[in-house]
């Protein structure tokens, strides 16, 4: 019997490949958290052409397709990683948050979910559940799991703000106003979460801290109409009206649609 003509990978050479391969994977976590982005698909494409199931590889593909708003062709990437065992919540994390930028949200509860069958007290889990209730109208549930993300998580801000903006919903704006305060503490430079606040002292006749927190909101973005109209109306309302109609045509330079919105006497 003639001999092969191609030679075994000996032990040494297939380490070589394995070392190489963490060494690439390493990059490509760097090239993610650096946002370059081209540079972590070219990486993983190395790694697929050397192993064409190579889970994490596929797994990287999809958050740079995600990252980049491809969301069906990060779909496919993370069918292509499911043989990464160790990465099944993030994938199903990831794969849930694709379907809901398709605008696919029973799915994408579907794959939230799933991810707490794996890990039940993922606080991560509960809040994307929570979120996806949300926007579904369940606000009961979605109150719920965003309060457990909370629990599990004490320092999660987009829980906190999601679960102020459910509260909002709720019609349960002391609570809005207490979950809103620590989200603001957490995410000191999102100026939707002193403007959401606001709304909510409005609604509870707090006036004067209302006005403090659209004024916050207005100072971390000086070209947030919106808070800049919601103040107009609350000093109007106060019958503030010379500083409610200069706020007023300040948020209609920025957003000439608002001139729709009439002022209250």
């Amino acid at each position: 019997m003639e001999n092969s003509t191609q030679a075994p990978v000996s032990n040494e050479e297939d380490s070589a490949l394995v070392v190489n391969a963490q060494q690439m994977i390493e990059m490509a976590v760097q090239y993610l958290a650096q946002g370059k982005f081209k540079d972590t698909d070219t990486l993983c494409n190395k790694l697929i052409a050397w192993r064409e199931d190579h889970g994490q590889a596929w797994f990287f593909k999809a958050l740079v397709a995600h990252a980049e708003a491809r969301y069906q062709d990060a779909l496919d990437c993370l069918d292509k990683a499911s043989s990464a065992t160790e990465s099944v919540v993030p994938r199903l994390l990831m794969q849930g948050r694709c379907r809901a930028a398709l605008g696919n949200l029973q799915g994408a509860l579907e794959s939230f979910r799933h991810a707490l069958d794996f890990q039940p007290d993922n606080a991560e889990a509960y809040y994307w559940v929570g979120l996806t209730l949300k926007e579904l109208g369940d606000y009961v549930e979605s109150r719920s799991f965003l309060r457990r993300a909370t629990l599990l998580d004490p320092n999660l801000g987009p829980a906190w703000y999601e679960l102020g903006n459910v509260s909002m919903l709720s019609e349960k704006f002391d609570e809005a106003v207490r979950a809103l305060k620590k989200a603001a503490e957490l995410i000191p430079n999102a100026p939707e979460i002193p403007n959401n606040m606001a709304l909510a002292l409005c609604e509870l006749e707090q006036v004067d801290e209302a006005e403090a927190a659209f004024r916050e909101a207005i100072r971390l973005d000086d070209r947030y109409a919106e808070a800049m109209i919601n103040l107009s109306l609350l000093l109007s309302k106060q019958g503030k009206n010379i500083e409610a109609a200069e706020m007023r045509a300040q948020a209609i330079t920025i957003r000439p649609e608002y001139a729709n919105i009439s002022m209250v006497a």
